[in-house]
């Protein structure tokens, strides 16, 4: 006779959690142990107890130097291409030669009679006659072709709850330890640019790389070129995390979630953030999603993270969260 699967109810604490923090954490049945069908998050009780500035995203990740992006395709045969790390300029073959290709003596005008010297490249310099062979300058290219390289940074932010006038004066602090110039920024107050956040007074072209808090402020880093001035395409956005991810590998027994790029993780339950700093969220599921497994898995311990919407442990600062399960079992407890 098959037994009849009966639904219990696990309330999990992250004050009686065994090891960890309150947003990552292991905790036990003690003595107990469940033979579980299936489980499913019921509902979870937050603490907003994390700033929008934090552990997780409170690096600002810039640049500056110039990037050329340059291609030249040479009769078909080559391509001579700009690599802004390394302040080179580089050659590739594109064709298969019989007999291995020389660069020398290239017309170019009344200035530079030698292009492949003015590059950084001596010459002559002997090509393999194989296609895909790269051969990087050795020297420096010589003005107007000389560009500088590009440097990365990444600097802290103070963990805290900001506004965005209160977060510019740091973002020019950490900006003006690498980019020299009268730094400032300001947020418009004349069309079209209202409301958006202007960078000025460099003197070295730069631009941000991919970071929260660029996109805090209302920039994409990808639609970024290096300028002495930016403009922010966006209004700036400090609401920060607007879902939080409830996570276990031993309850989720493997993956069961696919994220962006891909990425497969064990989420049980997204809660969607309706509170501001200093309160809570409490949620409870009204399409619950049942995680069934193949057969009854055995658990004595359960880990638990709290998730932010970029994967990373939010950092709840020992506020407790309560977290109430829904499982299946062929026993009642």
């Amino acid at each position: 006779m098959k037994e009849e699967i009966k639904r219990n109810l696990l309330i999990v604490n992250s004050r009686d959690r065994k090891l960890g923090t309150s947003e990552d954490f292991i905790y036990s049945l003690e003595d107990n142990s469940l033979e579980i069908e299936a489980v499913s998050l019921k509902s979870a009780s937050i603490p907003h107890s994390y700033t929008n500035v934090n552990a997780t995203n409170n690096v600002l990740k810039y640049s500056k130097g110039s990037e050329m992006v340059v291609v030249i395709e040479h009769e078909g045969d080559l391509q001579v291409s700009y690599n802004s790390g390394l302040g080179r300029y580089e050659v590739t073959t594109l064709n298969n030669f019989d007999i291995p290709f020389v660069l020398s003596s290239y017309q170019y005008n009344v200035s530079y009679p030698n292009l492949w010297t003015a590059l950084g490249f001596n010459v002559p310099l002997t090509m393999s006659s194989s296609p895909g062979s790269t051969y990087t300058a050795p020297n420096p290219p010589s003005p107007p072709f000389n560009v500088a390289p590009v440097e990365y940074f990444e600097e802290p932010i103070p963990v805290g709850q900001y506004t965005i006038t209160e977060l510019l004066p740091l973002v020019v602090t950490a900006l003006s330890l690498n980019i020299s110039g009268g730094i400032s920024a300001n947020i418009s107050t004349t069309p079209p640019t209202t409301g958006k956040v202007i960078i000025n007074g460099a003197t070295n072209t730069w631009r941000f790389e991919e970071c929260d808090l660029a996109h805090f402020l209302g920039f994409n880093p990808k639609e970024m070129t290096y300028q002495l001035n930016q403009t922010a395409g966006h209004l700036p956005d400090l609401l920060g995390n607007r879902y939080l991810y409830i996570a276990s590998n031993t309850l989720a027994n493997g993956y069961n979630c696919l994220q962006k790029a891909g990425q497969k993780t064990s989420i049980l339950g997204v809660v969607p953030i309706c509170s501001t700093y200093g309160s809570k969220d409490t949620w409870e599921s009204k399409y619950p999603v049942i995680k069934k497994y193949d057969g009854s898995i055995n658990i004595s311990e359960v880990d638990i993270q709290i998730l932010d919407e970029n994967n990373k442990p939010i950092p709840l600062d020992n506020s407790d969260v309560i977290l109430v399960f829904e499982v299946w079992c062929t026993i009642r407890l």
